[in-house]
Parts: C-alpha cells; structure tokens; sequence
C-alpha cells in the first residue's frame, strides 16, 4: 500500500474484535487477548509438569494430594478474583489482593468439616502451595518482570505459629468406647475404629490395606506406602484384635472382595477413603456432641495410640517404627517379618495392655 495507507495496530484490531463479541463476554475476551502474563490455568500446568516425578529441573516432584490441594487453592483464587483459572493472569495477583485473600476471604469459607471457617493451619497451607508456585513462576521468568512474592508473609506484626481455636486431642476412654458400642464387630466403622486405635495406622492407610497384605492368622499387616516414606511398614496385630479381623478377613473373602475395608470406596484422584471421613465425623457428632468438633477426627486414634505407647514406655523408634513417623530410626528400620517384627509384636502387646488398663477396651 501507499505511505498514507492505515496500517493498524495489532492491539487495536484485538479491541475492535472485542466490541463485536456479546458483551457478557467482553471483558473477559479482552483481558485473554490482551494479558501479559500467562494465566493461572496455564500456571499451575506448567508447574506441575515441571514437579512430575523423574523431571529434568532437579524439583521435588508433588505428591498426588499435594497436587490436589493446590488446585483447591487456586480454585478459592479465582473465585476471590470473580474469575476462572483461564481468566485470572498472574498479573492479577498482587500483595494486595493476597492479603485480602489471605486475611478476609479464606477465613469465611465454610465447609461440613469446618463450619466456622478455614483454620490458621489449612489456611497457611494453601499460601504456602500457591507461594511455591509463585517462586517457581519467578524462576521461569514468567510474572512479567515482578520479582516479589505476593504470597511471601510481610514482616513486622508477630503471627501466631498455628491455629488458637481447639486442638485435635486424644479420645478419652469413655469417647472412645461410646463409639465401640454404638458400632459392633462386623460393622464397617466399628471395625476400622478399633484396628485403628490399637495399631495407630492412619484411616486411609487401613481403607487400602488387601487380604494378600495381611497375616492369615491376622497377626500383622502390611502398609504398602503413604503419606510419607515412612508409611511403609509392617505392623503387628495385638492378639486382642485378631479374633474381629479373622471374622472380617472370611467376610470379605466371602465377599470376593480384596480390600479388608472393602466398604470404604476410595476416590480415583486422590486414593483416600473419603467416605470414611465423612461417616466417621456425622457419627462423632450424634454420639458425642457437636462441642467435639476440632478436638476429635478419625486421626484422633492415632495421637491416641502414640500417646498410649510413650506412656506404655515404649521407646521413641519402636514407636516411630510401628506408626510410620519420621524421626530416629533405628539401623533395623527396614524390616522382614523376622526377629525385629517379633520385638515389635511385643511393644504393640505393651500398647495394648495400656490401653486396657486406662479403660478404653471395655467395649472392645
């Protein structure tokens, strides 16, 4: 064309795009087309691909409930931003918006298993995985030249390390067996309860433990993997327990079932047994009260049974052994069911008897 001919600017072309859409969607058109950093969408895909296992960065790869939560994270984001994750750009994010986010938005959200709003800890989570994901944008060059973390605590007033509201705690004996008696043996809630209290295992732990992991005299069982690199480990069976187990152990062979919880469906995405934890907290609260809320979860069993072991005496190792914990462990940590199962077969007796004796197998 001649030198007087109009030669338009790209941006320019973009909005005269944007004024012929449906006005609903304008705005939203306009910030995709216009955006000078990549959406949080496109973010935290990216940032999970780098954090896959066997990744050539040198990341730590995330587990698969890490990787869920951060999505949980970004989800609450976005609706914060009155937006979704392909029209929330990291431009949007600014130490203003997080604090409000942060100091506001996220207390308010209510939830069955928090109805008086995210706690401190839940809360510092999330920031914590949206600040990891903000460090590594910054790394890839990727927040359009801003360098803080948005997501990084401000210094100056003191915080409080963890939540100030109710601490979970351990079952007294007369909690726990009100539970026990309202739930038989045979029961699905009433069996995992008891495994539960007297092994320490953790409730997702149990929901997948198969009968090929088990003792055919229930007198251990396996954990195949977990919540940490600790969670692989065989634990010994008290022989107050074995005689439900090897009743539920026929029932579920019967069942043609190869879970020993088979009840307990575990979610694809994440592999826990969420139904459990939902069952487990509406029967809590009919038997115990609604006060319980905070103090006591499923998880509760296992402070229960650490607590029982120490005053039981047993050591710091066997119980980080026999519970899965990181801490010292011993030179025999990785185990057969030899010689340093048969030692901790006798420490769970210890723990059992403690149990016994401060009255929490009455109803057993």
């Amino acid at each position: 064309g001649g030198p007087d001919e109009y030669d338009p600017d790209v941006q320019d072309l973009i909005r005269d795009e944007v004024a012929k859409a449906p006005k609903a969607m304008r705005k939203a058109f306009e910030k995709v087309a216009l955006s000078g950093t990549i959406s949080l969408t496109d973010a935290v895909t990216r940032y999970l691909h780098d954090r896959r296992e066997g990744n050539g960065h040198g990341y730590a790869p995330l587990r698969k409930t890490t990787q869920n939560d951060l999505g949980v994270a970004s989800r609450y984001l976005c609706t914060y931003l009155n937006g979704d994750g392909g029209t929330v750009f990291l431009e949007d994010i600014t130490p203003d918006t997080v604090a409000e986010f942060r100091g506001d938005y996220l207390p308010a959200k209510t939830s069955p298993r928090a109805p008086q709003g995210l706690s401190l800890a839940t809360i510092d989570k999330l920031i914590g995985l949206l600040r990891s994901l903000w460090a590594w944008a910054i790394e890839r060059r990727l927040t359009g030249g801003a360098k803080a973390n948005p997501f990084e605590n401000p210094k100056g007033v003191r915080r409080l390390k963890r939540d100030a509201g109710p601490k979970r705690n351990i079952f007294e004996a007369h909690e726990a067996s009100a539970i026990m008696k309202a739930f038989p043996h045979g029961d699905r809630l009433g069996d995992i309860f008891r495994l539960s209290l007297v092994s320490g295992a953790r409730a997702d732990e149990l929901a997948k433990v198969q009968l090929s992991n088990m003792a055919e005299d229930a007198s251990w069982f396996i954990i195949m993997g977990g919540k940490s690199k600790n969670a692989k480990r065989t634990i010994p069976v008290p022989e107050v327990a074995r005689g439900f187990l090897l009743e539920r152990m026929r029932s579920v062979s019967g069942a043609k079932a190869d879970r020993l919880f088979y009840e307990f469906p575990l979610r694809p995405a994440t592999g826990k047994a969420s139904a459990l934890s939902q069952l487990f907290t509406r029967e809590r609260r009919n038997i115990l009260g609604k006060e319980t809320d905070g103090r006591l979860s499923f998880h509760s069993l296992r402070h229960t049974w650490y607590t029982k072991a120490r005053q039981a005496g047993v050591s710091e190792s066997d119980a980080n052994d026999l519970g899965g914990w990181a801490g010292k462990k011993r030179s025999s940590s990785t185990y057969d069911h030899g010689l340093l199962l048969t030692d901790l077969a006798i420490k769970q007796e210890q723990v059992a008897a403690r149990l016994m004796r401060d009255g929490y197998l009455e109803a057993f």
